[in-house]
């Protein structure tokens, strides 16, 4: 699956869909280090889709948060910048 479709699903989904990505992952991975299978490329699709899955899963949590707490990006209390410090003054040597 992309991205796209993991976003369009629900929560419930997508923690089936993640458990179900971990198993394969380790039942692909504990093959190829037992020599059963020369599928190892697979591992690398497997991370990238439960990195892609936890991302979607993320994204739910924060958007809930934010309809919770009706608190937008644009109502969010600006950053304050740092002020820039003057360079110090080099110490005169005593002789």
């Amino acid at each position: 699956m992309k991205y796209a479709e993991y976003i369009k699903m629900s929560q419930e989904q997508l923690t089936k869909e993640l458990a179900a990505a971990r198993k394969s992952l380790f039942d692909i991975s504990y093959q190829v280090q037992n020599k059963q299978s020369k599928a190892n490329h697979e591992i690398k699709t497997l991370k990238r889709t439960i990195a892609q899955i936890l991302t979607a899963l993320n994204t739910a949590k924060t958007a809930n948060k934010l309809e919770n707490t009706e608190e937008t990006v644009q109502n969010a209390p600006a950053k304050k910048e740092k002020a820039v410090k003057a360079p110090r003054k080099a110490k005169a040597k005593q002789a």
